[in-house]
């Protein structure tokens, strides 16, 4: 089964699209899987101010800036599966932008339009994937454990450094998967204050010193002592942990170094089996400085930093498999993981009008 997967995480970095051919049995049970195109779509700058707003923007500059996003994730989709041959059926996942995430008190506002979408498409879609793993007393993430179950077998833990970074292992049995950090979204952060979109390779950072005593309030931070399952919102990292980092009136650069040389200390704290295989995904897997000083701070670890494709698309990949899962009403959500009383099949479906869920 054909499926495309729509990821725009919370660095606001640009769309992801990818489309996966997924070999499922008459069991349902996944036998392979293939990632057949990807491509990753520039945010218009206007809509990514008002996307990086909108936790204080009115109800009627929301409404606006939901009917743009939807119309430009669709325009997105059409453009996309135009580049590729493609007759067999597609059913599309798309995630969403994350508006507010407060778990405890039953909220998970992804941005998203998926009937418009599904309408201007002519697709099946996918969408609003973790209000149901919510509902039954989960933290509604992360979802990479789904993939990391699955699609990335082989390893003893899954490190994906997104926006905010999270880590799936199975412990006793059982697979345990929560957010570790604010990660790209603070780097991204202070390397726009020296007029960089990134740090590319982590160049600013190693420029840097580590201010120790704001590394201390990090690794103190109740957030991160606090047990899993737990998981970040985007507005905390700006309203705490930015704040936090701001009050110390570091230059940008001591910023960087001392939030890199936290992250590969909580890392390693993390890791707690020596000789573990670790596989390393997401934005965060280019900077190399940072991947080097985790190397050496952790030097009987096997890390593994895929193909380019996997580092920039697991997440769109995920979504894709979340949705072929839903469709096909398996569960998609991993109660030991996210700390639900049960697994749940998440994500609401629409339809186009010449199509009903028993094709």
């Amino acid at each position: 089964m054909l499926a495309i997967g729509i990821m725009s995480g919370s660095s606001l970095d640009g769309l992801d699209l990818a489309i996966v051919d997924f070999d499922i049995d008459d069991s349902v049970q996944l036998k392979d899987w293939k990632l057949l195109k990807s491509k990753t779509v520039e945010l218009p700058e206007e809509l990514k101010q008002s996307l990086s707003q909108l936790i204080e923007s009115t109800a009627i500059t929301i409404a606006y800036t939901n009917a743009s996003f939807s119309k430009f994730i669709a325009d997105s989709i059409l453009d996309f599966k135009a580049e590729i041959d493609i007759e067999s059926p597609i059913i599309v996942g798309v995630h969403g932008h994350t508006v507010a995430h407060f778990p405890e008190e039953g909220i998970s506002w992804q941005l998203l339009n998926g009937g418009y979408i599904c309408a201007k498409i002519g697709l099946p879609v996918v969408c609003d994937f973790r209000n149901q793993d919510i509902a039954y007393g989960g933290q509604g993430t992360p979802m990479a454990v789904l993939a990391d179950r699955d699609l990335f077998r082989g390893y003893d833990y899954y490190i994906n450094l997104g926006g905010i970074a999270n880590v799936s292992y199975l412990t006793h049995g059982n697979w345990m998967a929560y957010d570790l950090f604010p990660c790209n979204q603070v780097l991204n952060h202070y390397a726009a204050m020296l007029g960089h979109v990134y740090d590319r390779d982590g160049e600013i950072s190693a420029l840097g010193n580590v201010n120790q005593a704001l590394l201390n309030q990090m690794l103190s931070d109740s957030y991160i002592t606090q047990a899993a399952p737990k998981s970040i919102d985007n507005t905390w990292v700006r309203n705490h942990w930015i704040k936090m980092m701001d009050d110390y009136n570091l230059s940008p650069a001591d910023c960087l170094r001392t939030q890199v040389e936290f992250m590969t200390i909580d890392i390693v704290n993390t890791i707690s089996r020596a000789g573990s295989k670790v596989l390393i995904t997401g934005g965060g897997a280019h900077n190399k400085y940072f991947v080097n000083l985790l190397k050496t701070k952790l030097p009987t670890a096997e890390f593994s930093i895929s193909d380019r494709q996997l580092i920039d698309y697991k997440e769109a990949i995920l979504i894709a498999y979340a949705a072929v899962l839903r469709w096909q009403s398996q569960p998609n959500f991993i109660a030991n993981a996210t700390g639900a009383s049960r697994n749940s099949i998440g994500g609401a479906v629409y339809l186009p009008a010449t199509q009903n869920l028993t094709q």
